[in-house]
């Protein structure tokens, strides 16, 4: 069988306050598309389906929009599991509605963990099919009491045998209920995984849970597959194969804006065989652009950018099904297809490479690798040419949508810069075109830092409010007071857990 494994949708989410409907929206589309060209049997969401636990009713539409056309394709099932930014009691409310959609929802850890295991059968009944161990976001109440008195050292320790646990009463529960020994089972998950990793830069906010809470080597041997979520960066974990994070379905942020995003094609025999796996990329629906570099460089970075976006904006249908790009990275993850059929991304002759890609060191931005930002900026993608009829985009023949790129914009200058959004707003200007409903380009944000060190008298680089998260401030503070770094560390601990019981008290 056939499994596409995806995870954190983030439905809802906003990036400095911007509404990131129309990206969920295209990907979702893709999605769906993938699905009947990959000839997809089983869908798995490991997590964080949405990105707050009271979504927006638009939110909430764009996934039961999604649900009811998944329902319409080939797709056997789907196995959805809830994250720690989801509320277990609303994925869970509609689950009995969903059921007979073969639409599986986990929300919350069972008391009963038989209520977990998903048994799906092998179209038209002549293999062993499958079982999915569906383990959702463990919150400490589902697996623990906590103690009075213990220390932090002591918690960590208990939510960690808790974790391992719970695997291995669901594991046992698959096991008992797998009548033919043949039948695979796959396990999902949305927690830290000890041996992963994500970049240094990422925001502690988004992962607000202890990290390592269970090692590779500690998830039962039963399991074929592990699909996971929780970390936005698709890898391996501990060196095997089948224990994987495929990545977000769309950057949460500039960081990771600058990577490529991927979900994972799992394809699975009988148990015990080795199962094989390949990513495919998911197109960026709008690029995010992080410049940081002085100010002639980011002029030009935001003028090739917009020219780059209007190129695409203005080409023709019959321009943007004829000439493609490879959807998935690499030809020979589709041997004897044509591009078009791969379901490929229409080009631009102007666009630029974008950093991340196959030529680039893996998980590293153009900065990183050692590339100018003013030539190596995020291509622009629009969406796949092919469509398959379930699509919420426009059909067919209607023209690519691309959506205008975001910028995130801080100057490295010694001087201080008067006007200087205004100054990014002329140079957009230069290239718009009259036709143009609007900026080529949109500035998200715009802030300067120190070209050389700078001298000890002089104050440090201050971020803007929106710029900091909870646990920053927090850690500052601490810093401030002058507490030894074994307190420090105690401290932090219980910040996260008092977090932690304030975002699941809020659900």
């Amino acid at each position: 069988m056939r499994i596409l494994h995806t995870a954190d949708w983030h439905l809802g989410h906003r990036l400095y306050d911007r509404d990131r409907t129309p990206e969920h929206r295209a990907a979702l589309a893709w999605l769906l598309d993938t699905i009947e060209e990959e000839q997809i049997d089983v869908l798995i969401v490991a997590g964080d389906v949405f990105d707050v636990t009271n979504p927006s009713n638009q939110a909430r539409e764009l996934y039961y929009e999604f649900l009811g056309q998944l329902a319409q394709t080939r797709c056997l099932a789907a196995v959805i599991v809830g994250g720690n930014h989801d509320s277990p009691a609303m994925l869970d409310a509609p689950r009995e509605v969903l059921r007979s959609l073969n639409l599986h929802v986990v929300g919350a850890a069972r008391t009963q963990v038989q209520e977990q295991v998903i048994k799906i059968a092998h179209p038209g009944g002549d293999g062993p099919g499958l079982i999915i161990a569906a383990v959702p976001y463990l919150r400490e109440r589902d697996i623990r009491k906590a103690k009075f008195g213990e220390t932090s050292a002591e918690r960590l320790t208990g939510l960690q045998e808790g974790i391992s646990g719970h695997y291995r009463a669901v594991a046992e529960a698959a096991i008992a209920q797998r009548q033919n020994p043949e039948t695979p089972i796959i396990a999902t998950g949305h927690l830290f995984a000890g041996g992963a990793s994500d970049h240094p830069e990422k925001n502690s906010y988004i992962y607000q849970a202890d990290e390592h809470n269970i090692e590779g080597g500690q998830f039962p041997e039963v399991f074929d597959y592990v699909a996971l979520g929780h970390i936005h960066r698709a890898q391996r974990v501990g060196g095997q194969e089948h224990i994987r994070y495929c990545g977000s379905l769309v950057p949460l942020t500039f960081v990771e804006g600058q990577q490529v995003r991927s979900v994972r094609i799992v394809d699975i025999g009988k148990a015990g065989e080795p199962t094989s796996s390949r990513p495919l990329n998911v197109p960026y629906f709008r690029t995010l652009l992080r410049l940081n570099a002085e100010l002639d460089e980011v002029k030009q970075a935001l003028r090739t950018a917009a020219v780059a976006h209007q190129a695409q904006s203005t080409l023709p249908p019959s321009d943007t099904s004829s000439t493609v790009l490879p959807r998935s990275g690499s030809p020979s993850d589709a041997p004897g297809r044509s591009a078009a059929e791969s379901g490929g991304l229409p080009p631009s002759s102007t666009t630029l490479p974008r950093s991340g890609s196959p030529s680039d060191a893996p998980g590293r931005s153009a900065a990183e690798s050692g590339v100018p930002c003013s030539t190596a900026l995020p291509s622009i993608s629009g969406r796949s040419a092919a469509e398959s009829g379930v699509s919420p985009l426009p059909r067919r023949g209607s023209g690519v949508e691309v959506l205008p790129p975001w910028a995130e914009v801080r100057i490295k200058t010694d001087e201080h810069l008067p006007n200087l959004r205004q100054t990014l707003f002329d140079v957009l200007a230069e290239v718009t075109e009259a036709s143009s409903s609007g900026p080529p380009v949109e500035l998200l944000r715009i802030s300067q830092e120190r070209l050389t060190p700078a001298p000890a008298s002089a104050p440090e680089n201050k971020k803007q409010l929106d710029e900091l998260d909870p646990e920053e401030v927090f850690t500052g503070i601490v810093t401030n007071e002058g507490y030894t770094p074994e307190r420090a560390t105690e401290l932090l601990a219980d910040f996260r857990n008092l977090q932690n019981w304030m975002n699941d008290s809020a659900e």
